[in-house]
């Protein structure tokens, strides 16, 4: 059971559109095998402001539309199977955790009756 992974390129509000289309295909490339291309997605989540040409400083807003997409995709596509993979992983942790109380219970009682 693996979990299931989006890679998110941040900032894109830095860098010219022929830039970032470059670097997705390269992520999209070396992550072939381990996460989808579709997975793969650029936003701006807190983009720089911009200082218009009469001194304003203006806040773009975030573009953050294609993770949200991707996302609401996923959902659609996987989202029994996540929850059902989350479960799983809950129980798990809970077994490890009960497993834990248990050999430390005894360990006290071991103490108790070595007096």
């Amino acid at each position: 059971m693996g979990k299931r992974s989006l890679v998110v390129l941040n900032k894109i509000d830095r860098y010219p559109p022929a830039d970032v289309k470059a670097i997705l295909s390269r992520l999209r490339q070396r992550l072939q095998g381990l996460v989808a291309a579709a997975d793969v997605v650029a936003i701006a989540a807190n983009p720089t402001a911009v200082i218009l040409a009469t001194g304003e400083q203006v806040q773009p807003q975030p573009q953050i539309l294609p993770l949200l997409e991707r996302m609401a995709a996923v959902l659609r596509a996987e989202g029994e199977t996540l929850m059902a993979d989350n479960i799983l992983l809950q129980a798990q942790r809970l077994g490890e955790e009960a497993r834990q109380l248990l050999g430390e219970q005894r360990q006290q009682q071991a103490e108790t009756v070595g007096r």
